[in-house]
């Protein structure tokens, strides 16, 4: 029972959708015949078949029915007819306006239409004579949304039947309505003052606003730009309305425009201290400024003595300010993130004078009087220096007069000096020094610990004194010389010296108290003599010995300048070992007891021999395919010829190992014949009289060109003037050839396929190759024979230049036959749909042109080369009246009716149109149309149906072969 439902509502629904169609073939009976015979199938398979076929068949139904009609305009070359009938009067008019919102809500604005006469009814309306909007209502009070503002009227109204209408009272305005947005989303004012919050208006002021506050409405007139807001209540604010002085009004949604409004206690500055101090000698002191308010703050200084300005800007409550000089400070101006306001918080920066200290020391007495300037308490240091050390004493005093005691406690000078503190400073150095010399005991002896000293002979000595006080005026000693002669000396310097001493031993011996003494022993100075000027080879990194005859006491050390400089080297058993290359002299010879420097020439060279290396020399990449056999490589050589290496050739990755000998001619010569390829040579090994299997790393990359040959490309040419050259070998090189025996001329092959010019006529020929020589100066015999053929093209006339679909294009072709044609025609969008391979034998024969698109034919024959003829077919004209659409026209008895006809193809055209009343029939033709959109006035009764059309090129008939002009 359900299927049977279902069956029953599906053939309904298929009745409509057929019914649809109908509808639009109104005026075609035989459509309307055909229509319903497949309405009559339809509904007997919706009783026979089950649902699921039932559903694919209607699926497929509906989409023809969508797709047919706009399909069968399409396609139709031809399309389209009108039929004109007389109808009564219809009336339109505009009522109301409503303004258009444009808030982020979307309310829009409205037009009120009246009509009178037939429903429904097609109302266009035009906004500032521009833009049209139409309107299809079957009420005679009707409403038309409006998106824009403008002047709006009636352009034209058709009733039911399709006719014209009169307009009354057409003209409307419609505007936005007004709006008022805050600027900002929160404000701040100073003080308890009227605030004007920023606002931007839309609309024609000035405007009435209604604002809200909590529970409290404000009523605000003549707005323009901002809204006077008292400056008593702080809140959010809220727009609850905005009329502007055409009327229009706007109300807002809840929240949909809100300020939040602040209105903020002016700031303060302060000084933390009304009074500071800035000492002598400080570049700044940092004085503090309390702020109270929202930051950041800005506050405006003053120093009023000297009027100098500063801006002390801060972003904490509390901020230091540095001050470099005194007086009275002002805070004239503070300023916070909200608010500015006067001020004159004032500070005193005053400046203390340094303190100083006055001292008096008598001649016989150890006491000292003070007496002390500044601001007590004072602090007084005492450093006490002597010769064994420092000591501190502090003295603290709240008196400007006081006394200490001094006391001092060790031999020798003793000083005194003062650091002085007060309230204000620290620190303060005074600039006397008080001193006392204590008298000691003298008691002089010779320095260090060590009895008996050595020392060269020719030389001065001097040995220091020491004493434990104060050092004598005077010092008396007595020198013993080796001789056994007796000398007493004074002196005052803490030194006794012997000049020019003699080889032997000296006694010193100090007289007074201590009755000290020292043994001095004079021995000769050392000396040394290279035994002969040589030059010395080694081998890297191992040293040589030179030998030098030296006397003195040993260890003897020699001085030795290189060219890097000094070096210092041990001489053992008259040898001296060095790893040092170049030139080298002995400057110097010393041991632990004196020095001789050497003003003789002691030189000589010291040498490295070179390690053993061979690499080749600038070789060139390529070399001749005749110069395969006995190659040699020039090579360059470091180390002692001859030198042996071991080397490794390697061709197509096989490597091998061979061992040579290189000699005084630099060359390396291959002793076997080498086949065409790239080679890698690497010299690994190197070995001369000094060195043995030195490693080494000299690489050539050699290629070895394979015997140039020459061919043509093909046998056959298509062009008299190009003939195609193939080489196989080296490349660029140039060939030296005959045609057919005339002189010897020649070409540059540059590439491996090369074309050569030539001037030929149609026939047989013969190119003799004789040599080729490359930019190696390889040259390379050919003595080939090379035979070809100069072919020409086959050519194609045909019958007319412009071609039209379904018509017969006759073609001609010249030369010898047979011939292959081979056509195709491919549609507008480049698809094939028409190919045919035939053979002619006939000089003439035929095409068909079945449609529009691209005719491309290709011949060729035997003695003639191919070549492709391409010719467009161009589209037939097309009209298409009224849309492509059967309609009816109601017209009034003396109006006329204005058709929309287009057109396509190339201008001008000529359309022939028949027009049938009942039994009448008129042919009626228009020619010379210029424009592709024209329109045919009618004023008579009847059906309108094109049956012809012609352009520049083509004509079209329907269902008739077609033909051009």
């Amino acid at each position: 029972m359900k299927i049977q439902k279902n069956k029953i509502a599906m053939s309904v629904f298929l009745f409509l959708q057929a019914a649809r169609v109908y509808d639009l073939l109104a005026n075609d009976y035989n459509a309307q015949k055909w229509m319903l015979v497949d309405m009559a199938f339809l509904l007997l398979l919706a009783q026979t078949l089950p649902t699921a076929a039932i559903t694919a068949v209607f699926s497929l139904w509906n989409g023809y029915l969508l797709v047919w009609p706009k399909t069968a305009i399409r396609r139709a070359g031809i399309a389209g007819s009108t039929t004109v009938r007389i109808q009564p009067w219809s009336s339109a008019r505009l009522a109301r306006a409503k303004c258009i919102d444009r808030t982020q809500f979307g309310r829009k604005g409205a037009l009120d239409i009246h009509t009178q006469g037939t429903a429904p009814w097609t109302v266009e309306i035009s906004q500032d004579s521009k833009k049209t909007k139409t309107v299809r209502t079957r009420t005679e009070k009707s409403t038309v949304e409006i998106h824009e503002p403008g002047t709006y009227k009636i352009v034209s109204v058709l009733d039911g039947n399709g006719l014209p209408g009169k307009i009354v009272d057409s003209d409307c305005v419609v505007d936005y309505c007004p709006y008022c947005a805050f600027v900002e989303q929160k404000e701040a004012f100073c003080g308890n003052t009227q605030a004007k919050v920023a606002a931007e208006f839309r609309g024609q002021g000035p405007f009435e606003v209604i604002l809200s506050v909590g529970e409290r409405f404000l009523y605000l007139k003549d707005q323009t730009d901002s809204l006077a807001i008292d400056g008593k209540i702080s809140g959010v604010y809220r727009l609850e309305s905005v009329t502007d002085r055409t009327g229009g009004e706007y109300k807002y949604h809840k929240d949909e425009q809100t300020v939040s409004v602040l209105f903020y206690t002016p700031p303060s500055a302060a000084w933390t201290k009304k009074t500071a101090t800035l000492l002598e000698g400080v570049g700044s002191m940092e004085a503090q400024v309390q702020f109270a308010g929202t930051p950041p703050f800005t506050a405006d200084i003053v120093n009023v003595q000297t009027k100098k300005r500063v801006a002390l800007v801060s972003r904490k409550t509390l901020q230091g300010v540095k001050i470099r000089e005194k007086g009275v400070y002002r805070i004239t101006r503070v300023k916070d993130a909200h608010c500015s306001r006067d001020t004159s918080d004032e500070m005193e920066i005053r400046t203390p004078p340094k303190p100083t200290l006055q001292l008096h020391l008598a001649e016989d007495s150890r006491v000292i009087d003070m007496t002390l300037t500044g601001e007590g308490p004072w602090t007084v240091l005492a450093i006490e220096k002597t010769e064994k050390g420092v000591r501190e004493h502090t003295h603290e005093t709240d008196s400007a007069k006081y006394r200490i005691e001094w006391t001092p406690s060790h031999a020798g000078r003793n000083t005194m000096q003062f650091v002085l503190s007060d309230t204000n400073y620290r620190n303060i150095e005074c600039g006397r020094t008080l001193s006392h010399t204590v008298a000691a005991k003298e008691s002089v002896r010779f320095a260090g610990k060590k009895e008996n000293v050595l020392c060269c002979v020719g030389r001065s000595l001097g040995l220091q004194l020491a004493t434990d006080g104060v050092f004598p005026a005077m010092v008396e000693y007595e020198v013993t010389q080796p001789g056994g002669e007796k000398t007493t000396h004074k002196t005052k310097k803490r030194e006794v010296r012997i000049e020019q001493m003699q080889s032997g031993v000296y006694t010193v011996k100090l007289l007074g108290g201590t009755q000290a003494q020292r043994t001095v022993s004079a021995v000769q100075p050392p000396t040394l003599r290279l035994k002969e000027r040589v030059v010395l080879w080694k081998k890297e990194n191992e040293q040589y010995t030179v030998e030098v005859e030296a006397t003195g006491t040993a260890p003897l050390s020699a001085a030795i300048k290189t060219e890097k400089g000094v070096v210092e080297r041990k001489i053992v058993g008259g040898k001296i070992s060095l790893d040092i290359d170049g030139e080298c002299e002995i400057v110097a010879v010393q041991n632990h007891i004196c020095k001789t420097e050497i003003h003789t020439e002691n030189r000589f060279v010291a040498r490295t021999h070179p390690k053993p290396k061979v690499s080749f020399k600038g070789e060139r990449e390529t070399v001749c395919y005749a110069q395969r056999k006995n190659f040699c490589f020039r090579v360059e050589t470091q180390g002692a010829l001859p030198i042996d290496i071991v080397y490794e050739e390697e061709l197509h990755g096989v490597k091998r190992k061979v061992a040579a000998t290189v000699k005084e001619n630099r060359l390396l010569c291959l002793k076997h014949e080498r086949e065409p390829g790239t080679y890698r040579y690497t010299v690994l090994t190197c070995t001369d009289r000094n060195y043995r299997n030195v490693q080494t790393h000299s690489t050539l990359t050699q290629t070895v060109a394979k015997k140039r040959k020459v061919a043509l490309k093909s046998n056959e040419v298509s062009s008299a003037t190009e003939l195609a050259v193939v080489v196989d070998g080296a490349l660029p090189a140039v060939l030296f050839y005959r045609i057919d025996g005339e002189k010897e001329v020649s070409a540059v092959l540059g590439k491996k396929e090369t074309k050569i010019s030539i001037d030929l006529q149609p026939g047989e020929h013969v190119l003799t190759a004789l040599h080729t020589v490359d930019t190696d100066g390889c040259v390379e015999p050919c003595e080939e024979k090379l035979f070809f053929s100069v072919l020409q093209e086959a050519a194609l006339t045909f019958s007319r230049e412009t071609l039209c679909p379904d018509t017969t294009l006759t073609a001609t072709l010249t030369g010898k036959g047979p011939w292959n044609i081979q056509t195709e025609i491919k549609n507008t969008e480049n698809k094939t749909e028409k190919k045919k391979n035939t053979t002619v034998f006939a000089p003439s024969f035929d095409i068909f042109l079945s449609r529009p698109g691209m005719l491309n034919i290709t011949v060729s024959s035997k003695t003639s080369l191919p070549k492709t003829y391409s010719l467009p077919i161009r589209e037939s004209p097309r009209a298409i009246l009224n849309g492509g659409r059967d309609t009816v026209h109601q017209i009034r008895e003396g109006e006329t009716v204005s058709i929309p006809l287009e057109l396509s193809g190339t201008p001008p055209f000529t359309v022939t149109y028949r027009r049938t009343s009942g039994d009448t029939v008129e042919i009626v033709s228009e020619d010379k149309i210029e424009t592709h959109h024209t329109e045919i006035v009618v004023k008579q009764n009847g059906k309108f149906e094109i049956i012809a059309v012609q352009d520049r090129h083509c004509l079209y008939r329907p269902n008739v072969t077609q033909s051009s002009p």
